[in-house]
């Protein structure tokens, strides 16, 4: 008789090769089902519980029961025999008997079996094991620690209608060995284990061990019920992405053409999301203040569904959505907390606050109150990373230029400087405000009597970066609650920044590298802010202002019809933006510029563009771009899309026209690169 649906099998001679079986038109007792393709096959399958109700599927359930030849199957004795259920995700292995010295008897056919026992305990050691078959040792001391289960494969021949597993603790430091579950299958091939059942947490990698045994040389094909398959290993290391139960099998294929197929069962459980709820939020009574939501999940099954957020502000109301506002009736400061919900119903909370104040709107706020109210400020510049930051204040391949082992050198990169100080005074973290005060300095030092920064590589345009980058970092800190702490380091810059402009703005100079610059739109709004708020930094210079309104006028006219701001001819996704947050500085410090509406129509126009290459999963499609993903950067690494500076230029159209439309498109790309963070 048979029990059960198969989770090892005997295939028959060649079913894998092709070749006629040479035990076509026997008659065998066990009778094969047609149920490849659900991976269920005959065989003797039995889960030892403590209640049927908890049977693992495709397994009998078998209490502790004495054998009886009506039944086929049981315990030899009683005596000492019990059954424990722990509960756990693994319903295979959550329950079991347990015993000192017992056999268990099974009737069948007469023949060559495979026998797979399940041996283990969730929550305790099992230690010092015998295994005998049909009175034959096959295994001694056998332990497994507390989670711990192994699932080892025997061969044995049965010659009396009965097969006798016997189960003898020899004495540890735990009594009684742990069974919880048995496969037998009748093979005249390979015998195989895939190694015991697994739990793990969704994204976790599982080493599986398997075992095969067999007329060589073996191959071995697995396949992990998630439709991946990997051959020529009995210890594969495979990645679930998503929550569920898989079934896993590992087929064994021996020298003849035998093959033997064996499974396990993967339990992979859901993992809550980590919901960031930007903030801390400002705002004033009767005004909307706006919230953002971002999440993560380790399993990207569940980040591409996509997430519920719903929002408690504190004074008994709540909303749902990733991107809402919320007015406040009264002064004070609210605990806002923000719950993150995903598809599979796991959910994770966290909490800000919102300081609500009496008052009116600034009409033309600062950089440092944009930057503070900036939905998704805390974001952008919320990664301070400074693994490439040297102790010398170099950065990056500034660094192996300094050690000797780089040929040139970039003054551009040191701008990064600029992220540290911004995310540190956003997030009350002086010592990235420090970092990126070095990575400047570790620039000047670098800088020649007339203001050039001599040898850098691509001067003009990597002086500019560098120099937009430190006067706006320094406009920030001025208008910050830090000023007085920085006054002195502050006016060093002004200095400093003020000699590299004239250098910049030197004949030669200037009319070589705005040559260089013309088939870059971002560099024309790049070397306008250089010029412009270095100017302001040194209460005024007009020369610097009439060129740096030259460049204004300059990228304006280089806009195409359709929005587009072209780079070297075409368009590039990444520059589109990175530009058009350089001009959004524009508006900040010059509102009422008379260049400043045709910024903003130029602006209006370069989202609407950008936000056509918004794919649905908030990813900034680089197809047909003629830099990012071309082009190599200072560092010798292929480009990639500087999604910072574009949530910032779509954060920054919403807090300037109010429309809900360019803070979803601001929340969604940050959505998509913040998981990669």
């Amino acid at each position: 008789m048979a029990w059960g649906l198969g989770l090892c099998a005997w295939w028959l001679r060649g079913a894998f090769l092709g070749k006629k079986s040479p035990l076509a038109g026997r008659t065998r007792r066990l009778q094969f089902m047609a149920l490849e393709a659900r991976e269920m096959l005959s065989g003797y399958h039995f889960d030892f519980v403590a209640s049927a109700a908890a049977r693992a599927p495709e397994y009998k359930a078998v209490l502790p029961v004495a054998y009886e030849a009506s039944r086929g199957y049981g315990w030899s004795d009683l005596a000492d025999l019990s059954a424990l259920d722990r509960k756990s995700f693994d319903k295979l292995n959550s329950d079991f008997h347990t015993g000192a010295d017992s056999t268990f008897h099974l009737d069948v056919p007469n023949g060559t079996y495979q026998v797979n026992v399940s041996l283990g305990d969730s929550n305790a050691l099992r230690d010092n094991v015998d295994v005998y078959l049909n009175g034959g040792k096959v295994a001694s001391g056998l332990t497994t620690q507390a989670g711990e289960f192994v699932k080892p494969a025997y061969r044995v021949t049965v010659t009396d209608g009965q097969l006798k597993l016997r189960l003898v603790d020899r004495g540890g430091l735990m009594n009684g060995w742990a069974i919880g579950a048995l496969d037998v299958l009748q093979t005249d091939g390979p015998i195989a284990s895939t190694g015991a059942n697994f739990s793990v947490n969704e994204a976790s990698s599982v080493t599986f061990a398997g075992f095969a045994e067999g007329n060589g040389p073996l191959k071995y094909l697995w396949r992990f019920g998630d439709g991946t398959t990997e051959t020529g290993t009995l210890t594969p290391k495979h990645t679930y992405a998503d929550s569920g139960t898989y079934k896993v099998s590992l087929s064994v294929f021996d020298a003849e053409g035998n093959s033997t197929r064996c499974y396990a069962t993967v339990t992979v459980k859901n993992t809550n999301p980590r919901p960031n709820a930007l903030g801390p939020y400002s705002g004033l009574v009767n005004q909307p203040v706006p919230f953002v939501a971002l999440a993560k999940d380790a399993s990207i099954v569940d980040q591409e569904a996509g997430f519920t957020y719903h929002w408690s502000f504190g004074d008994g109301t709540s909303a749902t959505g990733a991107t809402l506002e919320h007015v406040y009736r009264n002064e004070g400061t609210y605990k806002v907390t923000l719950t993150v919900t995903d598809k599979d119903g796991g959910a994770r909370s966290v909490s800000t606050t919102a300081d609500i104040r009496s008052g009116t709107a600034t009409s033309s706020p600062t950089e440092y109150q944009t930057l503070s109210a900036n939905l998704l400020a805390n974001t952008v510049y919320g990664f301070l990373n400074q693994s490439e930051l040297a102790i010398s204040g170099a950065w990056g391949a500034n660094a192996k230029w300094e050690q000797g082992t780089a040929s040139e050198w970039h003054i551009e990169l040191q701008h990064y400087g600029e992220d540290l100080i911004i995310g540190g005074l956003l997030h009350a973290d002086t010592e990235a405000i420090e970092a990126g005060l070095r990575a400047f300095d570790w620039g000047f030092a670098q800088q020649a009597a007339d203001g050039s920064f001599a040898g850098t590589a691509d001067a003009f345009h990597s002086t500019s970066l560098f120099i937009e980058a430190v006067a706006n970092a320094s406009l920030v800190l001025r208008q910050s609650p830090l000023a007085a702490q920085y006054q002195s380091k502050l006016d060093a810059y002004s200095e400093k920044l003020y000699r590299a402009t004239q250098w910049m703005t030197d004949a030669s100079v200037w009319a070589k590298g705005i040559k260089n610059n013309s088939p870059y739109t971002h560099r024309y709004y790049l070397v306008a802010n250089a010029l412009a708020m270095t100017s302001i930094l040194v209460g005024g210079d007009s020369k610097l202002m009439s060129l740096a309104r030259d460049q204004i006028q300059a990228g304006l006219a280089a806009q195409w019809s359709n929005g587009v701001n072209p780079e070297l001819g075409g368009y590039d996704s990444s520059y589109q933006t990175l530009g058009i947050s350089f001009a959004t500085r524009w508006l900040i410090y010059f509102p009422e510029d008379n260049l400043t509406p045709a910024v903003k129509e130029m602006i209006s126009k370069g989202l609407a563009w950008a936000e056509t290459m918004i794919l649905s999963n908030g990813e900034i499609d680089t197809e047909g771009c003629v830099r990012t993903g071309v082009e190599t950067g200072p560092s010798s690494t292929i480009k990639t899309v500087d999604w910072k500076r574009a949530v910032d230029a779509f954060a920054f159209w919403y807090q300037l026209e109010g429309d809900d439309r360019w803070q979803a498109n601001a929340q969604k790309i940050a959505q998509y690169y913040y998981k990669q963070y």
